[in-house]
C-alpha cells in the first residue's frame, strides 16, 4: 500500500498508459505513478471507519427477537435477548465490542406501529440495550413488530 503525500497533484491516464514515455527526464524524476487502489488505501488510512451493525429486529409476545442482519463489520455475531417486558439487549462479555463514549445507536419502528417510544442505551462496553415504552403511561411494552437498528462504534 502506497501512502500518497498530502498536496500531491494528479494527472490521470488510462490503465495501460505508459507513465514514463513522452515526458522529459526532469518530469520523470519528479513523478510518481499511483493507482486508484493507492488513493483508496490512503483515504482509508486517513479516515478511520467506524464499526457498524445494522439489523432488523422482529419480535412478538415474550420471544427473543429474531434478526435479519443487513451489515455487520464487527467480525462477531450478536444475539438479542428479551430481558423483560419491552427490554432487549446484546451482551458480549468476551469481546467488549461497545466502547464507552464511542458507541452510537439509531432505531426506528416499521409497520405502522407508531404508538411506541424506542430508547437505545449502552450500559457497559459489553452491553447495549433497547427499551420500548408506551408513550401514554411510560411503561415498558413488548415490541410486537419490527425495529430497524444501527449500532456504530467509532475509533
Amino acid at each position: 500500500m502506497a501512502q500518497i503525500p498530502l498536496g500531491t497533484q494528479f494527472i490521470a491516464g488510462a490503465p495501460n498508459y505508459p507513465t514514463t514515455e513522452r515526458r522529459s527526464a526532469i518530469i520523470n524524476a519528479e513523478s510518481q505513478a499511483y493507482t486508484m487502489q493507492d488513493i483508496v488505501d490512503t483515504v482509508s488510512a486517513e479516515i478511520p471507519a467506524y464499526k457498524v451493525y445494522t439489523a432488523l429486529l422482529i419480535q412478538s409476545g415474550t420471544n427473543n427477537p429474531t434478526t435479519i442482519v443487513l451489515e455487520n463489520t464487527f467480525g462477531i455475531s450478536f444475539n438479542w435477548t428479551r430481558v423483560a417486558d419491552g427490554n432487549y439487549q446484546i451482551q458480549d462479555f468476551s469481546n467488549n465490542p461497545f466502547t464507552n463514549n464511542k458507541t452510537f445507536g439509531l432505531c426506528t419502528i416499521s409497520g405502522g406501529i407508531n404508538n411506541k417510544i424506542l430508547n437505545f442505551s449502552q450500559a457497559f462496553s459489553s452491553v447495549v440495550a433497547l427499551s420500548v415504552l408506551n408513550p401514554s403511561t411510560g411503561a415498558n411494552i413488548d415490541l410486537n413488530g419490527t425495529v430497524q437498528i444501527e449500532i456504530r462504534v467509532y475509533p
